[in-house]
């Protein structure tokens, strides 16, 4: 992250003070950098996809066993992103995101 400051390719907008600890409040600068994250996020969550069976998910969500689902997504979730992508709408995406790559089943999102 302080690579991605530092160079330029994210920008200060707010910061905010608590005790002895300055929080930045970053952003995308521009149109550019903002489609070099994108592809880069897409190129390294297709990768990711790919490298992962995720039949024994689909066998959970089939056999109705949510202990096994749950701990499955919850994996993921713990490998791949931060504490600050709680909106719903992003975990729909990833479960989603996660789920799009089986043939057994067309994912339809709303």
């Amino acid at each position: 992250m302080e690579f991605s400051f530092f160079t330029g390719y994210l920008k200060v907008v707010d910061k905010k003070f608590k005790s002895d600890i300055i929080y930045l409040i970053l952003k995308i600068p521009n149109k550019e950098i903002q489609n070099i994250y994108k592809n880069k996020v897409t190129e390294w969550f297709n990768i990711k996809i790919k490298t992962n069976d995720f039949q024994e998910l689909i066998t959970a969500l089939e056999d109705g066993d949510c202990t096994k689902v749950s701990d499955i997504i919850t994996g993921q979730l713990m490998e791949t992103v931060s504490f600050y992508d709680y909106k719903e709408d992003y975990c729909h995406g990833f479960l989603a995101g996660l789920l799009k790559h089986n043939k057994k089943y067309i994912v339809i999102s709303n």
